[in-house]
């Protein structure tokens, strides 16, 4: 749809010399539409996950997918972030209730 545009704006504009003025050019914006991320079934997850040799990183890995924590976060946590009886993880560096996370079950 850009490119129809761009070529209309340069017909008008440069060819036929009529649309140089036109304020339509200004205001006509295309937007894209915006697309949902791509999912990962469980069987992707379990191969992906079962790809990885070295259990340090496929721990990592773990903690992320069923945490959703971002990468630097998970890497920062420590034993004493983690509450093994409650089933949450703090955020390490944020005090409050938000910062504690839930572990989903897969």
């Amino acid at each position: 749809m850009r490119l129809a545009i761009a070529a209309l704006r340069c017909f008008y504009k440069d060819h036929l010399e009529t649309g140089r003025s036109w304020s339509l050019w200004r205001t006509l914006r295309v937007r894209e539409p915006k697309s949902l991320p791509t999912v990962l079934s469980r069987e992707e997850v379990a191969q992906l996950l079962g790809s990885v040799r070295c259990d340090r990183f496929r721990t990592i890995l773990r903690l992320i997918y069923h945490t959703g924590l971002r990468i630097r976060e998970a890497c920062r946590i420590e034993v004493q972030h983690i509450d093994r009886a409650g089933g949450r993880i703090q955020k390490p560096g944020v005090s409050s209730r938000k910062s504690l996370i839930r572990a989903a079950q897969h």
